[in-house]
């Protein structure tokens, strides 16, 4: 989030204007994280979700979540469907272990 601090005349005006803007940070914008919104994993299916960070992350939050479904991080899946590939700069992979199909948001982070 960027503040306009150009037409600030003291300490006071300072304080108000950081205030307002603080305010209205995200739990993204405070954070190196991205998320995935609406993703809709079938039971017992692993989901590729390409990784927008420049690290691997090591955190995920799920934020929202429909549907009855225990979701995982996981391994994804090698050409002879075993679970061996692990989470990389350029790929995640989510798990729903649940009995039900789920619909999610979900947050990567550091």
């Amino acid at each position: 989030m960027k503040f306009n601090l150009a037409s600030i005349k003291d300490l006071v005006d300072l304080v108000n204007k950081l205030s307002i803007g603080l305010r209205q940070l995200t739990f993204e914008d405070n954070m190196d994280s991205f998320s995935v919104q609406d993703l809709e994993i079938t039971s017992g299916a692993i989901v590729t979700i390409r990784n927008k960070l420049t690290f691997i992350p090591n955190k995920y939050i799920i934020t929202s979540q429909i549907g009855n479904g225990v979701v995982t991080r996981s391994k994804g899946l090698d050409s002879s469907n075993t679970e061996t590939i692990e989470w990389s700069k350029d790929l995640l992979y989510i798990k729903n272990n649940g009995p039900d199909p789920v619909t999610i948001t979900v947050i990567f982070m550091r």
